[in-house]
């Protein structure tokens, strides 16, 4: 087995962790309805403003906002509509 590597995971790495806490999660609960959900807004050239991302499971959103407090309201309703 190699050594274990400290430092910046890669995206791929992540992803197998996430994807492995999922399913014991699954197996464990018997709930399966993770999905992932995000709200971009943009501004009229495209760029983003204001973000929210994050996943659902069980009933809850789970890890997410990254967003201005300006946009606070928007980002959120954005994000409760999408996410029910």
């Amino acid at each position: 087995m190699d050594d274990p590597v400290l430092g910046e995971p890669s995206d791929a790495d992540v992803r197998f962790l996430e994807d492995r806490l999922y399913e014991f999660n699954v197996e464990a609960t018997g709930q399966a309805d993770g999905r992932g959900l995000g709200v971009f807004v943009r501004d009229e050239g495209g760029g983003i403003v204001a973000a929210a991302a994050g996943h659902t499971w069980g009933g809850t959103v789970a890890e997410l906002l990254d967003y201005p407090a300006g946009y606070r309201h928007l980002v959120m309703r954005k994000l409760l509509n999408a996410a029910v």
